[in-house]
């Protein structure tokens, strides 16, 4: 429930006004993005915990949380649609376990 919750408050944070998330949450940001090769289609990395996530971007020299855009999506419109296109962006993400690291 923890998770639902910060899922609502980054949506919020971003513009939306609902109360309710249907799914397990799925935090990104693009300043992870990894960079392979120069490819536009460059793997990105999605958490199952915001403070993972948040942790990733301390990580990251070039970033820092605050300017750190946190995008939250449901699990399972990431696999829906991936079931469903073939093209998807969601095809080069790489779901991380909670507690895991990049």
């Amino acid at each position: 429930m923890s998770e639902v919750k910060n899922a609502l408050q980054e949506r919020k944070k971003a513009g939306f006004s609902s109360d309710t998330f249907s799914g397990v949450p799925v935090f990104q940001s693009d300043a992870l993005k990894m960079r392979v090769g120069g490819s536009p289609n460059s793997p990105s990395p999605a958490f199952f915990r915001k403070a993972d996530l948040e942790k990733a971007l301390c990580n990251e020299k070039q970033t820092n949380i605050e300017t750190g855009l946190i995008q939250v999506t449901a699990l399972e419109d990431i696999i829906q649609e991936m079931k469903d296109c073939s093209s998807s962006k969601w095809n080069n993400v790489i779901l991380v376990p909670p507690g895991g690291k990049l």
